[in-house]
Parts: structure tokens; C-alpha cells; sequence
């Protein structure tokens, strides 16, 4: 087999596996970090392959054509940078013990730079494909192209959010470093987890605000709680209905909706402790239509918040704390903080962002 051939197969392998990840981008699996590896040792291979271009890059006449080629290949070689460390820092296999950009959005890099990677890629073959083909069959090619491309920037972020399992350790997700809170501390959370009749073989996924430990499924504010009381001590305690919600996400979103709408109070199936030992309450939640969902606002209904400070933790989809704190201060008398925003599919790495917020909370306070 020539240089040329040999070139040709390893050009098909790395394109063929580099949508083979993409797609299977959020399985998170031991067979996406080896096939990951993979291709990082084909395209140093296809780099060696191909030293010719870069050594060539600086000589000649820049057309436009050129600057684009020069351009997208830039463009791709970074994003695949940003894609191998960002893949790196969130292995769970291969690299179980490498641990760094604790304070990035690790997953959202992956995703942006899988993005970008996959768009100059496309245009890098794109304008290969150019050399060699004419007239309608070069226009249905780009327009495959476009499609493709359109279907990375809106379908992965979709795959990732909706079937990215979302497998942990609870203990090590939970456990880091304590802080100093004055005071004594209730951590009280609304979770689907408790307030719902989930089948046993029910899958956890980024979206449907579920995390899961050797089969025991966890809620991400029942998570977010957990680390909270890790970090301040305290107790804990969670917000259940009477009434439970059904399985599916779809039918408890539209069942969340017609609360919200008729600005009901759901009925809880017991209370927690009594508040009147408490100094501050940690309220940890999820945004339901970018408020504060019903359940919660029956629990605030329900006791004198008056000379309490109450801290909102929010988990979100991409909405932030929405209008959920202006509904808390509407319903509590007591004084409520600016909350903590936390994106649900950072919730399995995010124990060091609590401890930060919590930290400045705490100066914050002693500052007053």
C-alpha cells in the first residue's frame, strides 16, 4: 500500500470515528475514552503524513482560498486541543486520577469545542471534495454539509443534555472541604427523587434531574443538598407532596405548569423540623418554569421565616435562579441571599463551587 493509499484509509478511519464519538459524545462510556484516545494517535499519524503542508505553509501566494484552508485547519486543530484536555480533565476511565479545570464548565468546553471541531471539519473536507467534484453534485455536497453542521450545533448540545447518563460515586461527589457557618443550619431540598414513583430501571440522565449510584437513583438538589451539609453541617431535611409525580419528565413538566398556573399549594406529606432552632435555612431547588416550583412555595407558605436567613440554591437548565428568589422574598419575612445558580449537568463535579459560595457567604456576613 503507498503513502497516498495509506494516507486515503487513515483520512476515512479518523473522519468515520470522529462522528462515531460525536454521536456517541454523551455515553460517557470506557469505549468513548479508548476510541478517543484513538484518534488523537491517528491524527498525530495523519500529521506526520502530511509535514509536507506545514512546512510549505509560509512559501508562496496567499489566494483566499488558501487563507480559508490555513484558517479551518487552525480553527480544528484548537477545538481538538480543547477537546482532548477537556476530555482528559473529565475521564472517568483512562484517567481516573488527573483532576484539573475544577473551576470550568469542563462538559460545556467539550461540548463547544466538539461544535467547532466538527463545522471546520466539515469545511475542511468540503473544500477537498471541491478539487474533485463540479456543478450540482459540489452544490448537493454543501448543502449535506450544511445540514450536517446544523444538525451538530443543535443535535449534540440535545444528545448531551438528554442521554448522557449521569453515573457517580456519592461519597466522593459529595465529600470536600468544610466551612466555618455560625448559627445553627437546616439544609432543606425539593427533589423529584422522593416525590415520585420511578420504575426500578429507570435511566439517569443529565436532563431529567436524576443521578445514580450502583442503581440507587438520587435527585441533582437531593446531590446538591448532601454536599451542602457535607461542607456546613448541620441537618437535612426534604420537601415531599402528598400527592406524587408521574415518571415521565414530560408529564411532570405539564403537571408543574398547571400548578404555576393556578398558583396552587400542594399538599406535603409531613414537615420537617421545627424551624423556630434554626438560624439559617439552606433552600436547595430545581427551576421549574423558570420559577419557584409549587411544592416549594407550600413549604415557605407553611412557616414564619420572620429573623431567619434563607439561602437559595437553584439547580437550571439554562435559566438561571429565574424569578424564583423575587417569589421567595414575596412569600418569606425573613431576609433572602442571592442565590447560587448551579447548571444540572455541572452538579456531579461542583463540590468545590459550594464550598467557594459558602465561603463568601460567610464573609459576607461577618462583614455586615
Amino acid at each position: 500500500m503507498g503513502k497516498n493509499a495509506i494516507k486515503k484509509f487513515i483520512d476515512v478511519i479518523l473522519l468515520g470515528l470522529f462522528f462515531y464519538e460525536a454521536g456517541f459524545m454523551a455515553s460517557a462510556s470506557r469505549i468513548h475514552e479508548i476510541l478517543g484516545c484513538v484518534f488523537f494517535v491517528l491524527l498525530i499519524i495523519h500529521n506526520v503524513l502530511n509535514k509536507d503542508y506545514y512546512m510549505n505553509v509560509g512559501r508562496g501566494r496567499y489566494s483566499r482560498k488558501r487563507i480559508a484552508g490555513v484558517v479551518v485547519i487552525g480553527v480544528f486543530g484548537i477545538s481538538v486541543l480543547v477537546l482532548g484536555i477537556s476530555g482528559v480533565a473529565m475521564s472517568t476511565h483512562l484517567f481516573p486520577n488527573i483532576r484539573f479545570l475544577s473551576d470550568w464548565n469542563v462538559r460545556a468546553l467539550h461540548l463547544g469545542a466538539a461544535i467547532a471541531a466538527m463545522a471546520a471539519l466539515l469545511f475542511h473536507v468540503l473544500m477537498h471534495m471541491g478539487r474533485y467534484m463540479q456543478g450540482k453534485k459540489f452544490c448537493y455536497l454543501t448543502g449535506l454539509a450544511l445540514v450536517l453542521m446544523i444538525g451538530g450545533i443543535f443535535g449534540l448540545p440535545y444528545i448531551e443534555r438528554w442521554y448522557h447518563p449521569v453515573n457517580i460515586n456519592l461519597q466522593e461527589t459529595i465529600a470536600g472541604e468544610k466551612v466555618d457557618f455560625s448559627g445553627k443550619v437546616l439544609t432543606v431540598y425539593f427533589s423529584r427523587v422522593g416525590n415520585t414513583d420511578f420504575p426500578e430501571q429507570v435511566d439517569a440522565v443529565s436532563g431529567a434531574s436524576l443521578l445514580k449510584e450502583n442503581g440507587a437513583l438520587y435527585g441533582n438538589s437531593q446531590v446538591l443538598a448532601m454536599m451542602i451539609q457535607n461542607a456546613i453541617g448541620g441537618d437535612i431535611a426534604s420537601i415531599q407532596t402528598e400527592k406524587n409525580y408521574p415518571a415521565s419528565y414530560n408529564e411532570t413538566t405539564k403537571i408543574a405548569g398547571d400548578e404555576l398556573a393556578n398558583q396552587s399549594f400542594p399538599v406535603l406529606k409531613h414537615k420537617p423540623p421545627d424551624l423556630a432552632q434554626y438560624d439559617t435555612i439552606v433552600l436547595v431547588y430545581p427551576l421549574w418554569w423558570g420559577t419557584l416550583p409549587r411544592p416549594v412555595a407550600s413549604f415557605m407558605q407553611a412557616y414564619d421565616f420572620e429573623g431567619k436567613t434563607i439561602v437559595p440554591v437553584v439547580t437550571h437548565g439554562g435559566g438561571g435562579a429565574g424569578d424564583s428568589v423575587k417569589v421567595l422574598r414575596e412569600l418569606a419575612k425573613g431576609k433572602v441571599t442571592d442565590p447560587l445558580s448551579v447548571y444540572s449537568s455541572d452538579i456531579p463535579r461542583f463540590r468545590n463551587n459550594v464550598t467557594n459560595y459558602l465561603k463568601n457567604f460567610v464573609i459576607g456576613n461577618t462583614n455586615e
